[in-house]
């Protein structure tokens, strides 16, 4: 039992020491320092996950595609890139030829707007993969973990504004990109 107990404690300081380095990573790579070079050990984990980007619908903003290559390249992932809309084919049974029509339209524009995100993820030596989902974003969020191993991160563009938090544009200094651990 004690030397179980002890490979969980170790288990868990490892990881702990692995989550350290990735969010020191992170915070030299947003700030746009140096200090990788005087930290190679934390410029190349030994560890390698996904990063998930999500679009704001069929779209991926140059920001997020910057952030997430730069990202992918810095710390060894591949990127997952999804496209999710709020549409479940299912609910236009009734107008099963709009249906079709819609979700195919869905399909083709999401990859059609991901073909420049995939070539620039392969000019750097990046592995690719995108899906589309039709489903809120959050539900097609749960629907990638579970087809995809070790998702680490997730990125995302900011929601568009809306009626009850829209901002004024001399409030809004620029787009925001969001990053969330997935450990």
């Amino acid at each position: 039992m004690g030397t179980l107990f002890n490979r969980m404690k170790t288990r868990v300081k490892t990881l702990a020491g692995k989550m350290d380095k990735a969010q020191e990573t992170i915070t030299f790579a947003q700030a746009g320092l140096a200090r990788m070079q005087d930290a190679p050990e934390v410029a190349a984990p030994a560890v390698s996950g996904k990063l998930l980007v999500v679009g704001h619908e069929t779209m991926f903003s140059q920001t997020v595609i910057d952030y997430a290559l730069d990202m992918a390249r810095r710390m060894s992932y591949e990127i997952v890139a999804l496209n999710a809309a709020p549409l479940s084919c299912d609910a236009f049974r009734p107008f099963a030829a709009s249906q079709k029509k819609l979700c195919d339209e869905f399909q083709q524009m999401s990859v059609a707007h991901a073909l420049s995100f995939k070539q620039a993820a392969e000019q750097m030596g990046i592995p690719f993969s995108h899906v589309v989902k039709f489903s809120e974003p959050e539900k097609a969020l749960e629907a990638i973990q579970k087809e995809f191993d070790r998702i680490d991160f997730v990125i995302t563009d900011e929601q568009p504004a809306t009626l009850d938090n829209r901002i004024s544009s001399e409030q809004r200094p620029s787009r925001q990109v969001y990053v969330y651990s997935m450990i």
